[in-house]
């Protein structure tokens, strides 16, 4: 629960840096910028990098993102092959093998969608949460960031007992 939580956190500070940066605001049809990194400054302390983001106007791509969190909760990474963010509907679409590690808990799933006005995340893929002792399976993924919940479709658990 709290990998998506610290996503969705990440994504509206990735959001907010976007805006007050104005990527766009360099004049060109298409801003593109090579192997990037963005940093927070001040209270919210993460980094986000990547191959490419380049900013088409109504949506920006991102290449290879891979994105660190670090909160008085621990540490968070998010990583994926590409996302795509639109500011107008404030939607992030995470695509291709995406990961969300956090301290000893793992998401793994093709695509998740986060909706950052809305403290939503959902997906109709296969999902996987695994941890030391246990192990998840589960279709069609929604997350209440807010509230911390989450529904999973077709659930699978396997529980893992200390002795193997």
């Amino acid at each position: 629960m709290a990998i998506f939580s610290l996503s969705g956190f990440l994504v509206s500070q990735v959001i907010n840096l976007m805006e007050k940066e104005e990527i766009s605001r360099l004049g060109y049809r298409n801003s593109k910028i090579e192997g990037f990194i963005l940093s927070s400054v001040g209270k919210e302390n993460y980094t986000m990098e990547g191959k490419s983001i380049v900013d088409y106007g109504r949506k920006i791509y991102i290449n290879s993102p891979i994105i660190n969190i670090k909160d008085r909760d621990g540490k968070t990474e998010v990583k994926s092959k590409e996302a795509l963010y639109f500011p107008n509907k404030e939607t992030v679409f995470l695509l291709g093998d995406v990961m969300i590690n956090s301290d000893d808990t793992v998401l793994s799933t093709q695509r998740l969608v986060i909706l950052v006005q809305k403290s939503l995340a959902y997906n109709d893929t296969d999902n996987t949460i695994y941890s030391k002792n246990i192990r998840i399976e589960g279709k069609n993924l929604l997350f209440d960031i807010k509230s911390k919940n989450m529904m999973l479709n077709k659930v699978k658990t396997e529980v893992y007992r200390s002795d193997g």
